[in-house]
């Protein structure tokens, strides 16, 4: 093992050790190799190619699909006094060239960036110029299309193997099917991958699935009897987050909501306050746990039954990770399994359904059976679906498949949803919204 990596594992992140694996990832990658790993969420992915960034001249490139992820991950690398920044969409032109001649001056040893960014031509001629050492994909089963989040951008990133022909390739993930694995490898060109993979039993764990009565009351008796240990809560909407938050305060549990909803000033200070252990507890939607790291929490309940089995081995692991005993709490009703399945059926269509959406497209856009290559189409999705009499999840992820089989191609804006900001305060709102009925619809 590169014994410089030690020290810098204190200096910068505060472990004495390493967790399983990361040693023998970092001295393969540092060799040169190309690296698939796959290491459950929690086994501290990301550090694998922090630190020997941390500890080589030049930069290391870390592809990312998240937007908010990325930002979220920079944010935190700074505050570590790691040099890292991120170029993505949300940047404004200026902001963007001024990290980008900061690059140049060998200012930064992390680059974060999206796919679809990697691959614009301008960008190639860049990663030369700044000196990039190993390029780091991170959530690589996003490559493969029998991985979940099939992403057909990542598809093109083996072309830079060609424009940075010496440059290791680290691919991390945490999804481990052996189809998937050697996809990762196959699509990103790697010469004979060193190929490491961590087991994903977490023996200290104890997973209980519960039937629902009162779950409000199920949620008070547990805690009852933890009443020094802190946890988290997971719910299903924002909504019901604040409500248990409250709840549990009137019941003089220190407690906090956590979810997008909050601005970002608010969500750090929520983060901090869990993380110091001035509340004790967290009640979240699934925005939280991305980056969080707090290797104490005893216990995580789910209120509501995750999206996917994904989803809940990765909540539910962020309980008890200093490798003491801690619990993962389910509790379920009948409605919760029958919406679940609702939402698998909306989310896979059937091929018949798929066949049948793509005629409807033809007709409504009015194209000749052969035509529209090349040619953009504005189509507003709630008419169409509506005109079909389908419902819009159905229309839309048939629409994903039918991009995924490159039958039409989406642009960019379906895949980023708009967002509203407001920028007052309730009082100025409220008065607006009492003022003029008709826009007060829109903005509730």
């Amino acid at each position: 093992m590169h014994h410089q990596l030690v020290p810098l594992l204190k200096q910068y992140f505060g472990y004495d050790s390493f967790r399983p694996l990361q040693s023998e990832i970092m001295s393969a990658t540092m060799a040169g190799k190309d690296v698939v790993a796959i290491l459950p969420t929690g086994a501290g992915k990301s550090l694998t190619f922090q630190l020997p960034a941390l500890a080589e001249n030049g930069v290391t490139l870390v592809v990312s699909p998240l937007i908010a992820l990325m930002k979220d991950q920079v944010d935190s690398l700074t505050a570590s006094g790691i040099p890292a920044t991120f170029l993505n969409s949300s940047l404004d032109p200026a902001e963007a060239r001024s990290r980008s001649e900061s690059l140049s001056r060998g200012e930064y040893k992390l680059l974060y960036a999206a796919p679809e960014r990697v691959m614009t031509p301008g960008f190639i001629a860049d990663l030369k110029r700044w000196n990039v050492k190993r390029i780091a994909v991170d959530e690589a089963h996003c490559i493969s299309e029998w991985g979940h989040d099939f992403r057909p951008e990542y598809r093109q990133l083996a072309e830079l193997r060609k424009h940075l022909p010496n440059i290791p390739f680290l691919a991390l993930t945490a999804t481990a099917t052996p189809k998937v694995r050697q996809d990762i490898a196959r699509q990103l060109q790697m010469e004979q991958p060193e190929n490491f993979l961590a087991s994903f039993n977490r023996p200290n764990l104890s997973y209980s699935i519960l039937p629902k009565s009162k779950p409000a009351r199920q949620v008070f008796e547990f805690i009852h009897t933890r009443r020094e240990e802190s946890g988290i809560i997971y719910l299903q909407s924002r909504k019901s987050t604040e409500a248990m938050a409250a709840t549990l305060k009137a019941e003089g549990i220190p407690s906090i909501a956590y979810h997008a909803g909050l601005d970002p000033a608010t969500r750090a200070k929520n983060q901090e306050a869990f993380l110091r252990d001035e509340a004790r507890i967290v009640c979240a939607t699934v925005a939280f746990g991305m980056g969080i790291n707090k290797p104490d929490v005893r216990y995580v309940l789910h209120h509501d039954i995750p999206a996917s089995l994904e989803a809940y081995f990765q909540e539910a692991g962020r309980a008890g990770r200093d490798g003491q005993p801690a619990v993962a709490n389910l509790f379920y009703e009948t409605d919760d399994i029958n919406r679940l399945k609702e939402q698998v059926e909306l989310k896979y269509p059937p091929l018949e359904t798929i066949k049948r959406i793509y005629n409807a497209l033809g007709n409504h856009l009015q194209l000749a059976y052969g035509s529209g290559k090349g040619e953009t189409y504005p189509i507003d999705l709630a008419l169409f679906a509506d005109k079909y009499s389908q419902p819009l999840m159905l229309v839309y992820n048939a629409l994903k498949f039918l991009e995924r089989c490159e039958f039409i191609e989406l642009s960019e804006n379906y895949k980023v949803p708009s967002q509203i900001k407001m920028t007052t305060t309730h009082q100025e709102l409220y008065n607006y919204q009492v003022k003029d009925p008709v826009l007060n619809a829109v903005i509730q």
